[in-house]
């Protein structure tokens, strides 16, 4: 009798579904579900989860995953029927099953800043704009500071220069120093404030920025009122924000037009002046 049942209990046992230890399971939750204006062919989606991108005959169009507003509608030949994208390169590979064909499509995220408030160097309504992401105790912003002199000289009526704070929080003048960038701006004397203090980014201090103010001949009451103005620091955090959205990791950090030119040097910074400007050319 007692064999039978240990009997009966093995069965039971090995007739139960078996999952291993640590399996997971599987819950989902319907998220979106909309009516699309276009039949795709195929999509891609970014590994981000920024951008979809709709593959239909002749064309890839690109939507904001979060609002679903068009970023791009980009043309190609009518017979791809297939879509995928790559992160690491930036691209899109689209395939034809009926050609054999395969179609690569470089892409770069083009960033818009706004630059209000803000000191502009070199051409004030020039067609190129170079944002520069920095602070003030950066060693390798003030590195950068001769190539930018470089670009206005080669560039007065072509060329601005945005100068934003990206201040690190492991520099610990370099809010306050950019404040007071923004009061001595104020008084219309950014220019040698900025080189003054960006000459003086390993020994920075209160002392050094009052310093430096004072050499500049700035009103020195004006100039400690304004860098507690709530407006001044309205833009520095917008700066900030706006560096964390295009995310920059590191400073300093240059981009032309709006697209990031990572490790900028003379050659990379004046070819991508150059291009931008073969594209308003008349």
């Amino acid at each position: 009798m007692h064999r039978f049942i240990l009997a009966g209990l093995s069965m039971l046992v090995l007739s139960a579904p078996f999952f291993p230890a640590g399996a997971a399971g599987l819950e989902w939750e319907v998220r979106d579900d909309r009516k699309l204006e276009l039949e795709p062919l195929d999509l891609a989606v970014s590994q981000d989860g920024a951008w979809i991108f709709f593959l239909i005959p002749g064309e890839v169009r690109v939507l904001d995953m979060k609002t679903w507003a068009a970023v791009a509608r980009i043309p190609v030949e009518s017979g791809f029927d297939r879509i995928a994208y790559s992160d690491a390169e930036a691209m899109l590979i689209l395939t034809s099953r009926t050609s054999g064909r395969l179609l690569r499509v470089a892409l770069e995220k083009v960033y818009t800043f706004d630059p209000s408030g803000l000191p502009i160097l070199g051409a004030a309504d020039g067609s190129v704009t170079v944002a520069v992401f920095s602070d003030y105790q950066c060693p390798y912003c003030a590195r950068l500071e001769p190539l930018l002199q470089q670009v206005q000289e080669k560039y007065p009526k072509d060329v601005r220069i945005v100068h934003k704070n990206l201040p690190l929080s492991s520099h610990r003048f370099a809010v306050s120093a950019g404040l007071a960038a923004l009061a001595a701006h104020a008084q219309g004397k950014f220019e040698p404030f900025h080189k003054g203090l960006m000459a003086s980014h390993n020994t920075m201090s209160e002392e050094v920025i009052t310093r430096t103010a004072e050499e500049m001949g700035l009103d020195m009451e004006r100039f400690q009122s304004d860098r507690k103005n709530p407006t001044f620091q309205g833009v520095l955090q917008r700066d900030m924000a706006e560096g964390r959205a295009a995310g920059v990791r590191g400073i300093p950090a240059v981009f032309v037009n709006g697209k990031h030119l990572r490790a900028p040097t003379p050659e990379t910074l004046m070819g991508a002046i150059e291009k931008e400007l073969r594209k308003t050319a008349p």
